[in-house]
């Protein structure tokens, strides 16, 4: 009878704690089902609050300061595994940052015998000197670039030096271009003189 006892006495402990554990996975199961949708209403808040920013930066942007269109085409000589001759078309959608300084996004494409056609794409920033000089530097990156090792996208740096008066309406200018291509085997580069003019809107 002593041993009986002790047996329904474990039975009924064993039950309660399956009992208690299904409990708490059952409860630890809607905290997780709870969190996930948290996550994903946030994640979703934080998407839409993202872009918002966006669409208010280049609004006020838009509002405060002048946009500029400036197409572009140029040729070179890029060294790679050999030398050849590139060309290039593109240009640059550009906003004002005070009377000689300017900041935006470049889309060009390229062109060679040796590494086919590719585009670069990335963020510009400009300033004039002297109403005339014109410098600007920029963080590329260089998209299907046929490398020694591979075809890839590759980060890169790309600047320019040259002449560009400061002209109310339009801009025609001319620089001299350099692209830095950062392979995998070490830095490709990219010389030569590009030329066009810019609009405002």
């Amino acid at each position: 009878r002593f041993f009986k006892g002790m047996n329904l006495q474990t039975h009924h402990s064993a039950r309660d704690t399956i009992e208690q554990s299904a409990l708490l996975l059952t409860e630890g199961t809607v905290l997780i089902s709870e969190r996930n949708s948290l996550m994903l209403h946030s994640t979703h808040h934080l998407k839409v609050g993202f872009l918002f920013l966006i669409f208010s930066f280049l609004f006020s942007a838009r509002a405060s300061a002048r946009a500029w269109i400036r197409p572009e085409v140029g040729i070179g000589v890029i060294s790679a595994r050999t030398s050849s001759a590139i060309t290039q078309i593109g240009g640059r959608f550009l906003l004002e940052a005070g009377d000689n300084k300017s900041y935006g996004l470049e889309i060009s494409r390229f062109k060679s015998s040796t590494v086919g056609s590719f585009f670069a794409g990335g963020i510009m920033l400009e300033q004039r000197l002297w109403n005339w000089f014109s410098m600007s530097i920029g963080t590329i990156g260089y998209f299907n670039y046929k490398s020694a090792e591979k075809t890839a996208n590759y980060p890169g740096l790309s600047t320019n030096l040259g002449w560009e008066p400061a002209l109310e309406t339009w801009r025609p200018f001319i620089t001299y271009r350099s692209d830095f291509i950062f392979t995998a085997g070490g830095p490709d580069l990219i010389h030569g003189l590009s030329v066009g003019y810019g609009f405002h809107f």
